[in-house]
């Protein structure tokens, strides 16, 4: 297309620059061309020279390919789009410690919403392979196909935004450990109180940012601003897959709007306070027994290979499998007693997660609207809710979900002494709790 002008930049050598010319073997460190189309758009590109850069003091050496970075605007900078690429980047500390990152890309659109604040509409950074190799082999690591990608937008008035990050596959010290996924959205809500919030934290990056909105207050504000015109926050998938299965989780929140200045108020019921904030709530877990076994195999074969003084060969690899796979029929056995144990002892009762008939998934369905919450096919008020529902069986579902790949360096003690629970216990942080050590056994 034609241009009305065009400008190519060149950095020179200088006595302020010349230190930028020793990272690139004295090639000019940076290239620039920009074009003025004749609607007055701008558009050009910026290429970032390869660099060959040693240190001799400590040894170390960065080298990469050259890194373009394309860039446009309309006219009054409305809109703006802005992309980069790069095939490598190359750290090397001594002989063998080398940490590369290969095929980078990135790319973003934006929209200005307000003054001198954008909306990025569309984000997505990929790397093809992150990888570290040195001396010590079990310690070595690679990551493929790592995104994270980002879409928001204003729509009728309401906030929307969607992100999720994903690597397709996890080796370390030569185990594979699969794949994984997180995704997140929020959905309807306020676009002021949301921008605000975006402001903030793109001031946490942008030191030149003229606004220097920083400030907690402000932080706060927005945030409860968000929170009291409601919104619905989702946690559409968080994931782990292997050879053997996948776990997942997924959650939904429909916040109603709400004033947190009539929560102070003490004529209210716990049952009238949830239901005045929460619309509906959805969460769904899904824990594939395989799964764990092969994830909690592949943990300790790790473990193995790092620490211990014998070789991890395929004896070695046979003595975990069986200890796992002792462990994990040991699991659900303890699972399917406490369910009955809970039958005998209250009739009502309901255990938080339900094995499969075929022992191969633990699962866990519960949902709550108009009052009501449906946990794995039954429906209880409020107050029946709180009382059939098991808590040291959350706390154990959250120690199970933070264990499930951890090695095991404790064990279940039946007899141990753990404090009773009361008000008075409770620290200044009331996430603070102390709770029964849970032990997810290794797999065969």
């Amino acid at each position: 297309m034609p241009k009305l002008a065009a400008l190519n930049n060149t950095l020179v050598k200088t006595d302020t620059t010349k230190k930028l010319f020793e990272l690139t073997a004295d090639k000019s460190p940076l290239a620039l061309h920009t074009s003025l189309g004749f609607d007055g758009a701008v558009s050009g590109s910026a290429v970032i020279s390869a660099i060959d850069y040693t240190d001799n003091n400590d040894k170390s050496n960065i080298t990469s390919t050259p890194i373009t970075l394309n860039f446009a605007s309309d006219k009054d900078g409305k809109n703006i789009s802005s992309d980069i690429k790069g095939e490598q980047f190359v750290i090397t500390q001594g002989a063998n410690d080398k940490f590369t990152v290969k095929n980078i890309s990135g790319s973003l659109t934006g929209t200005k919403v307000a003054g001198d604040q954008y909306m990025f509409n569309d984000q997505s950074i990929t790397l093809g392979e992150l990888v570290h190799t040195g001396d010590d082999k079990a310690s070595e690591f690679s990551m493929k196909d790592l995104a994270l990608k980002t879409n928001s937008e204003i729509k009728d008035k309401l906030f929307y935004i969607n992100q999720d990050y994903t690597f397709k596959s996890l080796s370390v010290g030569g185990l594979d450990f699969g794949a994984g996924k997180f995704a997140y959205s929020i959905d309807k809500a306020d676009p002021d109180a949301m921008l605000l919030l975006t402001k903030v934290y793109n001031n946490s990056l942008l030191p030149w940012n003229k606004n220097k909105l920083g400030s907690s207050e402000l932080v706060e504000q927005a945030v409860r601003d968000v929170l009291e015109k409601g919104l619905i926050f989702r946690i559409d998938e968080a994931s782990l897959t292997n050879s053997a299965g996948a776990s997942k989780l997924n959650f939904n929140i429909d916040l109603n709007a709400f004033k947190v200045d009539e929560f102070d108020k003490n004529d209210k019921k716990p049952s009238e306070i949830f239901n005045s904030l929460f619309k509906n709530i959805d969460f769904n877990v899904s824990l594939s027994m395989p799964m764990l076994e092969e994830f909690r195999n592949t943990t300790q074969y790790l473990d193995a290979a790092r620490y211990s003084k014998e070789p991890l060969n395929d004896e070695k690899k046979a003595e975990i499998k069986a200890t796992t796979t002792k462990d994990i029929n040991q699991l659900k056995t303890e699972l399917q007693q406490n369910i009955n144990q809970i039958s005998q002892d209250e009739k009502e009762a309901l255990p938080l997660m339900t094995l499969s008939q075929d022992g191969k998934s633990l699962d866990l369905k519960l949902n709550y609207a108009a009052d009501k919450f449906t946990m794995n096919g039954k429906t209880y008020s409020f107050d029946e809710f709180m009382n059939v529902t098991q808590a040291p069986q959350m706390l154990g579902l959250a120690a199970m979900l933070i264990g499930a790949g951890a090695s095991s360096y404790g064990s279940y003690d039946d007899d141990a002494d753990y404090p009773a629970y009361s008000e008075e216990e409770i620290t200044e942080d009331p996430a603070i709790i102390e709770e029964q050590e849970i032990v997810i056994p290794e797999n065969k």
